[in-house]
């Protein structure tokens, strides 16, 4: 039922107005993915049945949001072949504003098939691509996924400068549930250095953001984090994932 409203709800603005168009409905899809990526999956398999009667520009742009949904809606990447297309047909257009987005995804999917070089180069592209934009939402999640993938491989210090730069971006973006995360893994890299009082310190910062924020989800979870650090042998992905 949801789906049938919203799907008749974009129709009838599409047909009622003039200045609407099919790139619409799937700037309406987009916006559905980062808060609610199942029904942006729904939305999207509505449509694959008349998707080749778009244009070349909006298959592709669908073909990237069917990625970037199921990526939002933690569904594992298995194959390369659809981002490559997708970064075949991006990097031989110009000043092409989805090619930051393509080299994200490039970077989820390669971290997914445990490629963590290839991952690396493309999030490195994604950031560079970016350069002197505003889009804080984008980039903070391109060096918060960097500083996974450098922390699981024990390099610290480019962890570090990553989480603490996905942090800056956090507070730039006004996201404050990404603020809390990223101080968590900020915590999480000082444990790896062996540097207990100084993961402490961003680990209770990270809780008391949580209380600020009134979240209960992450109250929660700040507090089993600050309970299991007292065994510093405890990882954070074994104990709690913020």
């Amino acid at each position: 039922m949801l789906l049938f409203t919203l799907i008749l709800f974009l129709s009838f603005t599409v047909s009622c107005s003039g200045n609407r168009s099919d790139r619409d409905i799937l700037i309406q899809i987009d916006s559905l993915t980062y808060h609610n990526p199942d029904s942006a999956i729904l939305c999207l398999t509505e449509l694959s049945h008349t998707i080749n009667n778009y244009s070349l520009d909006l298959q592709k742009y669908y073909q990237l949001l069917t990625i970037k949904a199921n990526d939002k809606a933690f569904i594992r990447h298995t194959s390369d072949s659809l981002i490559l297309s997708l970064l075949s047909f991006y990097e031989n257009k110009k000043r092409e504003p989805h090619l930051p987005e393509v080299y994200y995804y490039a970077g989820r999917v390669y971290a997914d098939l445990y490629d963590a070089p290839k991952a690396l180069d493309y999030f490195q592209k994604a950031a560079k691509s970016l350069n002197s934009t505003t889009n804080y939402k984008l980039l903070k999640v391109i060096h918060s996924q960097m500083g996974h993938l450098l922390l699981y491989q024990d390099v610290y210090n480019e962890a570090m400068e990553s989480f603490k730069k996905a942090y800056q971006y956090d507070i730039l973006e006004g996201d404050k549930e990404g603020g809390i995360n990223d101080l968590c893994w900020i915590g999480e890299t000082f444990t790896g250095y062996g540097n207990a009082d100084s993961a402490m310190y961003y680990f209770q910062n990270a809780y008391k953001n949580a209380i600020k924020l009134n979240s209960k989800k992450h109250i929660d979870k700040t507090k089993i984090i600050l309970y299991n650090k007292k065994d510093p042998n405890c990882r954070q992905s074994e104990c709690s994932s913020p």
